[in-house]
């Protein structure tokens, strides 16, 4: 009985690693998807943002591989003092080597990329809430999407963000790690959902053609699409599966489900009759003259 238990125990511990280790390159996923969100702000985002969101993965894995190497390395008298400890891993190997003012030092310097990060997803969520806004694809479009004379600035949809942001940190400690613990697999749901439709596309010859200079997997496209589309399934069930993930899996239905039920009652009869999504009526009809132009 004791080693059925302390088998189970192993096989929770390594399905566990496993599922942080699947995790952990969401953090590169938020910052070049924030690219992507934010390309309406760059001039011929096609040519771009691509390579701009290649380059970001780039940066990522050098940076996060220096650093990662970096620390394990520095590990002082053994990984048991480093776990037996209070203080935070980084921090502690830190000031092992450099002293306390350069702990603190780094603890600042910690605070203001994490403030700096939090900032950039704040921009990122407003961008994306105008976007939709302005293609008439959520509630409250008209406030939403409309950009302030004076500043310039889309005022509804970052108050939106704002408020959203600061009630679920006011929420209690577990509602709030709830609705936090699905954003993690949400991301990948999203890029399920993304990779499947460039999949469908491209299967019913609807991809937009590209031009030249532009970014192109070109033959490499169906492999590399259908291997990123079986990971992430595979993520999401992982995450999932487990006891522990039942609470995020149910938040997550929950969310999707409101979703599918706004684009089955409401979008889906405005996007056939061209009254909202990208292609409504007036993008079309404002976007005839600039093609004539530059054709």
């Amino acid at each position: 009985m004791q080693q059925r238990a302390l088998t189970f125990c192993t096989v929770t511990s390594r399905q566990a690693g496993f599922i942080l280790a699947a995790l952990l390159p969401l953090y590169c996923f938020i910052g070049w998807e924030g690219a992507a969100d934010l390309a309406e702000e760059t001039n011929d985002p096609r040519s771009v943002t691509p390579f701009a969101m290649i380059r970001a993965n780039y940066v990522s894995v050098g940076a996060s591989l220096f650093m990662i190497v970096g620390f394990l390395i520095a590990i002082p008298h053994g990984m048991g003092d480093l776990l037996g400890q209070p203080k935070n891993p980084l921090v502690y190997i830190f000031q092992s080597h450099f002293g306390a003012i350069a702990a603190g030092i780094l603890q600042v310097i910690v605070f203001l990329a994490i403030f700096s990060c939090v900032l950039a997803n704040m921009v990122v969520a407003t961008r994306l809430t105008f976007a939709l806004s302005r293609d008439k694809m959520l509630p409250a479009s008209g406030l939403l999407g409309r950009v302030n004379a004076t500043t310039r600035t889309p005022i509804g949809s970052i108050v939106l963000v704002a408020v959203v942001g600061i009630g679920i940190n006011m929420l209690s400690a577990g509602i709030a790690a709830n609705v936090v613990s699905i954003c993690s697999v949400a991301y990948y749901f999203i890029y399920v959902l993304t990779v499947g439709g460039a999949i469908y596309a491209y299967v019913k010859k609807r991809m937009p053609a590209h031009r030249s200079g532009d970014f192109s997997l070109g033959r490499w496209f169906v492999p590399v699409a259908v291997a990123a589309f079986v990971y992430t399934a595979a993520v999401i069930v992982i995450a999932l599966a487990p006891h522990e993930g039942h609470t995020a899996a149910m938040y997550l239905a929950g969310a999707e489900i409101v979703g599918l039920l706004w684009y089955l009652l409401y979008l889906r009869p405005r996007i056939a009759d061209q009254s909202a999504g990208v292609y409504r009526t007036e993008t079309v009809a404002a976007e005839k003259p600039e093609e004539a132009r530059l054709g």
